[in-house]
Formats: structure tokens, C-alpha cells, sequence
């Protein structure tokens, strides 16, 4: 093959733009090859693939709404907590500052001592908010997942479909909107899991 024909490849391949594979999607598109494939040819059927956008399914569920509504406002009081300790922090620090020539040495030291472990303080209770925020918001999101698998799996088998997969996951740059089941799923999960008041 020529440098022309090579070249002449990588332009037919970027020319198609949004139909371009990542290598997630390429990964996905050998995974399909290896066993979706040699099935459809032993059928006679064409593979039909469909994809799903789950961050935007579990935003727009009515499950997801209001685990994320609860996820607010338990940060929202912690957010207050760390803004209080903060100006707290900042005033003391002033202070510091303002006596730094006036004070003597052994009171400005225990001035900064306290300042010091009132930040260590904070900086702790930051850590500690954002890892029980980030568990609890996981522990939501796993079975809002798990309850759209079977949704999905479901719908791939009445409709068809022998593959489908995850847009932001995959890298998709371009798929037929078509073939979106994000709608579907948010439907049928709201019909069949509504939210505990």
C-alpha cells in the first residue's frame, strides 16, 4: 500500500467525522464481533445495537430526582458547618495578625496553636463530608442501576436488540437517535419503581 493509499485511508476514516470509534468503542465493536457476531451469521440475522445515555436516565427518573434533592440538602447543611468554621478560621486569623507585634510571644504562640488545629479541623471534616457524601450518593446510584440492567435487558429482548450500549461510557460521537432507549428506560423505571414518599 502507498503513503497516498495509507493516507488516503485516515482521511476516508476521518471524513466519516462522527462515526469515528474510540477505543472504548473499539473495544465494545471487537467484544460485539467476538460474540454477538458469529451468533447473528449462524441466524442469518443482522445484530441490532442500540445505546443508552444512564447519567442522564438516573438525572431524569423520578428515583433519581429525589435521592439527588436528598443528596442536596444533607450537603447543604455541611456546606453551612465548613462556611461558619471558615469565617470562624478567618476572623481568628485576623486577630493573629492584628497582635502579631503586640501580643507576647507565649500568647500569639497559643493564638496560633488553636488557629492551626482549627484548620486541621476543617480540613478533616471537609474529607470526612465529601467521602460520606460520595458513599451515599453511590449507594443511591447502585441500585437505580441495577433495577435499569434488568429495564434494559428487557427491552433489548422485545425489541430485538442483541447489543446495547452505554453512550458516555463507550465514547460515542455518533449513533442514530433512533436508537436511544434513555427515554424508554426513564418511562418504564418510573412506572415500575416509583419513588417512597
Amino acid at each position: 500500500m502507498t503513503r497516498a493509499e495509507v493516507r488516503g485511508g485516515v482521511r476516508g476514516t476521518a471524513g466519516r467525522g462522527a462515526r469515528g470509534v474510540s477505543l472504548a468503542g473499539l473495544g465494545a465493536i471487537v467484544l460485539l464481533g467476538t460474540i454477538v457476531l458469529p451468533w447473528a451469521a449462524g441466524c442469518g440475522a443482522r445484530p441490532r445495537i442500540a445505546y443508552v445515555d444512564v447519567q442522564r436516565a438516573i438525572n431524569e427518573t423520578r428515583d433519581g430526582k429525589q435521592s439527588k434533592a436528598s443528596l442536596r440538602e444533607i450537603y447543604g447543611a455541611r456546606q453551612r458547618d465548613l462556611d461558619n468554621r471558615q469565617d470562624l478560621l478567618r476572623q481568628m486569623e485576623q486577630r493573629i495578625n492584628a497582635q502579631k507585634s503586640n501580643a507576647n510571644a507565649d500568647a500569639y504562640a497559643h493564638e496560633l496553636g488553636v488557629y492551626q488545629t482549627g484548620v486541621a479541623e476543617l480540613q478533616k471534616a471537609y474529607k470526612a463530608y465529601q467521602d460520606d457524601l460520595q458513599l451515599r450518593e453511590a449507594e443511591a446510584v447502585k441500585g437505580i442501576v441495577e433495577k435499569m440492567k434488568s429495564l434494559l435487558a428487557e427491552i433489548a429482548g422485545r425489541e430485538g436488540y442483541t447489543l446495547v450500549l452505554e453512550v458516555n461510557e463507550g465514547g460515542a460521537f455518533y449513533y442514530d437517535k433512533n436508537l436511544d432507549l434513555t427515554l424508554e428506560v426513564i418511562r418504564l423505571y418510573d412506572e415500575r419503581f416509583p419513588p417512597s414518599e
